[in-house]
């Protein structure tokens, strides 16, 4: 099991079931999921947010993870049953993908065929010349 400690970037939006045993940390580029049993309250919205893992208990059936909250507004440690990291793989993703730019002549045909084919009867009339040959 990986340990926890991020970072979120500007503003974290912080939403709570309504009976109170899960809780979500949603960031610019991670989302945070946790359920428990006594979980904080915290405020709607969190800045400069940094959650870090402690480390856990001696081993148990079902541990619980610990963890520490820390942002401008709050500080507070809280165990949860499960806990989910999402961050986002996009950019990190795309960023090793080469670009290849298409020419603005072949932009330029491809609009030009596919404005055409909006004329009544136009792609009736190609698919007809596309038989004959």
């Amino acid at each position: 099991m990986s340990s926890v400690d991020v970072e979120f970037e500007g503003d974290v939006r912080c939403m709570r079931s309504a009976d109170g045993s899960s809780m979500q940390l949603h960031g610019r580029s991670i989302d945070f999921f946790c359920q428990g049993t006594s979980l904080p309250a915290i405020p709607a919205r969190l800045t400069h947010l940094r959650l870090r893992e402690l480390d856990s208990p001696a081993p148990a059936p079902a541990p619980a993870r610990r963890f520490e909250l820390s942002s401008s507004e709050t500080q507070l440690q809280f165990s949860v049953r499960a806990a989910q990291l999402h961050r986002e793989s996009g950019a990190a993703m795309f960023a090793v993908i080469p670009s290849e730019p298409v020419p603005r002549w072949l932009r330029a045909a491809w609009w030009l065929l596919l404005s055409s084919l909006r004329v009544p009867g136009l792609g009736r009339l190609l698919s007809s010349s596309r038989g004959a040959a």
